[in-house]
């Protein structure tokens, strides 16, 4: 019998997607959160993503922010689409999705240069790791990712034909 190969402690190669494919990728997964978000083209007031407040068109109660930053996370590109964020869209919740998990350091200086930043704006991110485990959460999930990634269960592509 032949030994399988253990699935990967990083199942989708998220730094490989483009930065129009992670904004993409954040729009479908916070559509799973509430339909009535909106994708935003540049340019798009520091938010790839809004929640546009049911009272004002001009404001969102919630935002998502890509940053494709495979390196290094660069605190001052986020603070200036956080500041953009706050000041156009006067959001209570701003997140941000990188594709790879932050270091310690960097956590650190997240919850310091971001999570302080506007005391009445709560902000948070999604890294890999929460990227992955929303694609693996449920069916929804799981179409998402085969739109990015393919379909990786032998099985499903036999059936499938290819």
């Amino acid at each position: 019998m032949k030994e399988r190969e253990p699935h990967s402690a990083e199942p989708f190669q998220l730094e490989r997607l483009t930065d129009d494919e992670l904004e993409e990728l954040t729009f479908l997964l916070a559509r799973q959160e509430d339909q009535g978000v909106v994708r935003l083209r540049a340019p798009d007031g520091g938010l790839d993503t809004v929640l546009p407040d049911d009272q004002n068109a001009r404001r969102a109660t919630r935002g998502w922010q890509a940053k494709r930053h495979t390196r290094r996370i660069d605190f001052t590109d986020c603070e200036r689409s956080l500041d953009r964020a706050a000041d156009v869209w006067k959001p209570t919740r701003v997140t941000f999705t990188f594709p790879r998990a932050l270091t310690r350091g960097e956590h650190e200086k997240f919850t310091e240069r971001l999570g302080r930043r506007h005391p009445d704006v709560a902000v948070d991110y999604w890294n890999g790791a929460e990227l992955s485990a929303r694609l693996l959460a449920d069916d929804a999930g799981e179409r998402i990712a085969r739109r990015f990634f393919g379909d990786r269960d032998p099985v499903a592509v036999m059936d499938s034909g290819l």
